[in-house]
């Protein structure tokens, strides 16, 4: 089983969890393995590829922090003689004691 499969696998079943395991006809949501296999349920094991796939991307972008030369650097991370004293990434904001992961914002 590939790293792919294997969290499509685990978003699927969170998915099933959160929504009480049944799906929005009331009709039972069956297992991973059992939909993974059924053939009329291609379509959707393809876009729970996708959503794992997206989830990775989305999950393993670096931070771009901002640098004192740059001439749209917000003030507030600036100390009065130009350089930085705060970290703060571009594209998702977080501040000072940054998560290794960016996770932009929406």
């Amino acid at each position: 089983m590939s790293k792919v499969e294997y969290l499509a696998g685990e978003l699927y079943s969170s998915y099933c969890e959160s929504v009480g395991g049944v799906a929005f006809n009331g009709d039972p949501l069956p297992e991973w393995d059992s939909f993974r296999k059924d053939p009329a349920k291609s379509k959707q094991v393809e876009a729970w590829f996708a959503v794992a796939c997206k989830s990775v991307s989305a999950l393993t972008r670096r931070h771009v922090l901002w640098g004192a030369g740059e001439p749209d650097c917000p003030q507030e991370i600036k100390s009065p003689n130009g350089e930085i004293h705060t970290l703060k990434c571009k594209v998702c904001g977080e501040v000072s004691k940054i998560p290794p992961f960016c996770i932009p914002n929406q």
